[in-house]
């Protein structure tokens, strides 16, 4: 049976490392909840959080095959209850009177989102949370008229520091900031 689960990888920062971790999934037909990438604390280094439905099983082969990547130095993957996970989203709200428009600012504020501007046509909120507050947040704004909407993909850590520590211990920094790591 499928399930959300979370894949983790570390890799080195180099040209085509997103595409060869991409292709492990085109490969077997697997599609991609959502993606995201960013540097890590350790320069060179930057971290795949990637979000997918699949069985245990599946999850496990696409684990052995990013793992034979060669700029990749970590791959983990996790169910929810292992994770503190956010999104962040936008929402632009069209209103035609100061009333509307005073309305969805106050839902914004009633649900923990931060107005980002107001203008003579729009309202634009940001809301950072777990996917189900800002699907929420969407359906609450969506009779208002939201106009555009926008979410990035699910962003993870560990709930367990410690794991994370002694990767990042794994690895030593170089006089000029780049990095080997100790096998």
């Amino acid at each position: 049976m499928d399930r959300l689960f979370t894949i983790s990888i570390v890799s080195e920062n180099h040209p085509g490392v997103l595409h060869r971790i991409t292709t492990a999934f085109t490969r077997r037909k697997i599609n991609v909840e959502s993606l995201c990438v960013s540097e890590t604390e350790v320069k060179g280094l930057s971290r795949f959080t990637i979000s997918l439905k699949l069985t245990e099983s599946a999850v496990k082969k696409v684990v052995s095959q990013l793992n034979r990547i060669v700029e990749v130095k970590s791959v983990k993957y996790f169910g929810d209850g292992e994770l503190y996970i956010r999104e962040v989203a936008l929402y632009r709200i069209a209103y035609d009177d100061s009333t509307k428009r005073d309305d969805v600012i106050k839902m914004a504020y009633e649900n923990n989102a931060t107005v980002v501007a107001v203008d003579n046509q729009y309202v634009v909120i940001s809301r950072t949370s777990h996917e189900s507050d800002i699907e929420t947040l969407y359906y609450l704004l969506k009779p208002y008229g939201v106009v555009e909407f926008i979410r990035s993909g699910r962003i993870a850590i560990e709930m367990h520091p410690e794991v994370i520590q002694s990767e990042i211990e794994s690895v030593n920094l170089s006089a000029d900031g780049e990095f080997t790591v100790r096998r």
